[in-house]
């Protein structure tokens, strides 16, 4: 997926200005689409339906919101299908019943070929999503990335209500396996590599918490970084992926173990 297209992935309503390549790839349409509108519709509503085509084409969801249009693309779907350009009140004139709005919108979905957003494709994109979290916990990213993923799989994207407790449910579900691992991890080993740091001179106090905690430590030296890797702290696989010790800490996710020294 392009960068600038990205940016429209996702949204419900159209932004004041575009691009004219996405104007050229979303908004200007082949003889089969045309045929399909103009069969479908009669001639008031072609340049309505015509806007949600392209509109669900751009963003993988649906327009809901005439609050602006630009006039440029008003203009350009109207060369298309020959027919005067509409201003702005007419179409929300023509979309002041539900039932329009909706059966264009529904129709524009199908003839872009979408799938519904059912437990099938929620299953799969949160299994998408708990594998971009080794590389990031931001909601945001991670919620765009769930966009751009439905986007790619042809899967209308739902509201941002639903995105929004989907990444949620994914941090959540991560935090309480890191911290399983970690401490079973603590259990298992971290208490040996402890007492071998305690019986070297190195470790005072060991730490647990979240990792936004407040706490203060002296640095691990420079010379005693070697120590840390002959007793494996260095480097400790668990199930979500690789820590690394950063000044006396091993980060993992939303948890944070470290030796204070």
């Amino acid at each position: 997926m392009r960068a600038f297209q990205s940016t429209y992935v996702g949204r419900n309503d159209l932004p004041k200005s575009l691009l004219d390549i996405v104007l050229q790839q979303w908004f200007t349409f082949n003889a089969r689409d045309r045929h399909a509108i103009r069969k479908e519709f009669r001639s008031r509503h072609r340049i309505g339906a015509a806007l949600q085509l392209g509109f669900v084409g751009m963003t993988g969801t649906t327009l809901n919101s005439l609050e602006y249009v630009p006039a440029a693309v008003l203009r350009h779907l109207g060369r298309q299908f020959r027919q005067p350009v509409p201003d702005i009140a007419t179409l929300r004139t023509l979309y002041r019943r539900r039932r329009t709005r909706f059966a264009h919108q529904q129709w524009a979905i199908e003839q872009r070929g979408l799938r519904d957003f059912d437990p099938a494709a929620e299953r799969h994109v949160r299994q998408h999503l708990h594998s971009r979290t080794q590389a990031t916990l931001s909601r945001g990213r991670l919620e765009q990335a769930a966009r751009e993923w439905l986007y790619r799989a042809y899967v209308a994207i739902p509201g941002r209500r639903t995105i929004t407790i989907l990444v949620r449910d994914v941090i959540k579900s991560v935090a309480q396996e890191d911290h399983r691992d970690l401490r079973r991890y603590m259990v298992s080993g971290w208490r040996s590599h402890l007492d071998a740091l305690t019986r070297v001179g190195l470790g005072r106090q060991l730490y647990f918490g979240h990792a936004d905690a407040r706490f203060s430590y002296r640095s691990v030296p420079e010379r005693d970084l070697d120590t840390f890797q002959e007793l494996g702290a260095e480097k400790v696989r668990l199930n979500q992926g690789e820590q690394r010790v950063c000044g006396g800490a091993v980060h993992v996710h939303g948890a944070v173990a470290a030796v204070r020294c």
